[in-house]
């Protein structure tokens, strides 16, 4: 469910990444009500799970465009020459880290929606919002 356009809000854009450190901070920069979410349709066991993965989309989206110079960044699928990346973790019984990230010209092995215009912009929010991809990746 998609979260509602807001119709008036005062705020500053966010200029600088370090300036986005909360999942508000994304649905302002993005003029998003964050306020009107209902995950009860899902089952129960994977609300969390998938409340995690949609904030993240959101997030990310915010960072990709801040990045950009302010104008939103979705990745071309169809151009050889773009960069994209996207984080990879390991996850081994109870342990859950962050290992790296991998770059893809042209195929889709992960929601684009997950990728990022540079690993730059990756690091900051993998190690910022490490407990959203807890718990999107390491739950049922």
């Amino acid at each position: 469910m998609p979260l509602p356009i807001k119709k008036e809000i005062k705020r500053e854009k966010l200029m600088k990444l370090e300036q986005l450190k909360t999942f508000e901070d994304a649905c302002e920069l993005l003029n998003l009500d964050h306020g009107h979410s209902d995950f009860g349709l899902f089952p129960e066991h994977k609300r969390e799970t998938i409340k995690a993965m949609l904030m993240l989309f959101i997030i990310i989206r915010a960072a990709n465009q801040i990045a950009n110079n302010g104008k939103e960044w979705l990745p071309d699928l169809s151009n050889d020459n773009e960069y994209k990346c996207y984080p990879l973790f390991e996850i081994n019984g109870s342990s859950f880290q962050h290992i790296g990230f991998d770059v893809w010209r042209t195929n889709s092995d992960i929601s684009y929606r997950h990728c990022f215009i540079s690993d730059e912009v990756g690091e900051y929010i993998v190690t910022k919002f490490i407990d959203l991809y807890k718990k999107m990746l390491a739950k049922s």
